[in-house]
């Protein structure tokens, strides 16, 4: 196969809706074995795999579960789960959550489910699943999230999955590591400058942590775009509904994430210049790093590692709201607040509305972004470091 053959183009993807619709509404059996043949054989080919090649496995067996009808591999090694379903049956939320349960068991981040009429992408962020929805004819609007499954795409990121896994194994072995370490050089010290060696060896495997990268970071492989998280009412079965249902956009350059700001927020000018960099807040339980997040931007960043601590770490049990770091000098000026108005009773005009309905100030320049996360996440007894271009 050519590099040329590995990358799919908006062409490749509505050449291929085209031949499977045309599939779909002339074949009289679409069985679970004709939907494979004439429909996601084609559909993987689109992708730049070659199912005739070892990098395309079929019915593998994986713990928790029955076999998976088709696995990516690079450098053989699982990278993409797939799971099909008859064309003539609708996708189900259970299908779902058994293709989740196969990628958990495979330590794979990335999964599709698809009856060749309608598609799951899942793609795992941290402790979260995000799930893009779309039927086969609105493929093509979904290019970029698409593109992410496509050969060229998954092999790009192998070194950065290599990593965080790397990152991972350290980390949970993290203690352990650190006194090895510390014991060996000791020992080539001769037991000289013991605590200062001990110091600067946890400093160290902290500083190798954070150089491997966020282990569940918002911020994506390569600043690629990732399916969008899913919501409340958005199941599957939807797909099989309306031609035009329910199909959500990746996340873009633009969107920090989890947390969006409302219609009429904005930015204001000290906050948007800082916008097109990479921000990432690193979060530690004492010497052990449990969780990452990052945008293009320092509010995005500070907005999303409050979501984390909200969703993790019940920080909202800890806040009095309207909220405001300890050292601003601003007294009739909030941070966080239940509606976007200040306590001095002045509009609180640009704002982010978090996913708990919290209203985040959304004027704050990177200095003081990483003071409220510093305090918010001492509140919830945690620590945090500052990576990328604070």
């Amino acid at each position: 196969m050519t590099d040329n053959e590995e990358s799919m183009t908006g062409t490749d993807m509505r050449e291929y809706v085209e031949r499977a619709h045309t599939a779909v509404t002339e074949s009289d059996d679409l069985s679970l074995r004709n939907t494979e043949l004439r429909l996601v054989q084609p559909f993987l080919e689109a992708l730049g795999w070659d199912v005739r090649l070892p990098e395309v496995e079929a019915d593998v067996n994986v713990p928790d579960r029955d076999p998976v009808d088709y696995v990516l591999q690079v450098d053989d090694r699982p990278a993409v789960f797939v799971d099909v379903v008859p064309c003539e049956d609708s996708l189900r939320e259970a299908d779902i959550d058994r293709l989740e349960v196969g990628m958990t068991a495979g330590g794979v981040d990335w999964g599709i489910l698809t009856n060749g009429r309608s598609f799951v992408f899942l793609a795992r962020n941290g402790d979260d699943v995000e799930r893009l929805e779309c039927r086969l004819d609105r493929l093509p609007s979904y290019e970029d999230a698409v593109s992410m499954y496509t050969k060229a795409a998954v092999e790009s990121r192998r070194p950065a999955a290599d990593r965080r896994i790397a990152a991972e194994r350290i980390a949970k072995r993290r203690e352990a590591v650190a006194e090895s370490l510390t014991e060996t050089l000791v020992a080539a010290a001769d037991g000289a400058a013991t605590d200062e060696i001990a110091a600067i060896v946890d400093g160290f495997v902290d500083d190798l942590l954070v150089a491997l990268g966020p282990d569940d970071a918002a911020v994506n492989d390569g600043g690629a775009a990732r399916p969008s998280k899913a919501t409340a009412g958005n199941s599957a079965d939807s797909t099989d509904g309306d031609p035009a249902a329910t199909g959500r956009k990746d996340a873009s350059p633009g969107n920090d994430g989890r947390a969006g700001s409302s219609p009429g927020d904005g930015r204001s000018a000290s906050s948007a210049t800082t916008e097109g960099g990479e921000y990432v807040v690193r979060v530690f339980d004492g010497r052990t790093s449990v969780g990452a997040v990052g945008t293009e931007g320092p509010v995005g960043a500070m907005a999303n590692a409050i979501e984390l601590l909200l969703d993790r770490y019940a920080l909202d049990s800890r806040l009095t709201l309207p909220w405001r770091p300890d050292a601003s000098d601003e007294k009739g000026r909030a941070v966080l607040a239940r509606t976007p108005v200040h306590p001095n009773g002045t509009e609180m005009r640009s704002h982010r509305r978090l996913s708990n309905g919290y209203c985040l100030l959304a004027t704050l320049d990177a200095s003081s972004a990483k003071a409220v996360v510093r305090e918010l996440a001492g509140q919830s007894g945690l620590r945090v470091m500052f990576q990328g271009d604070w």
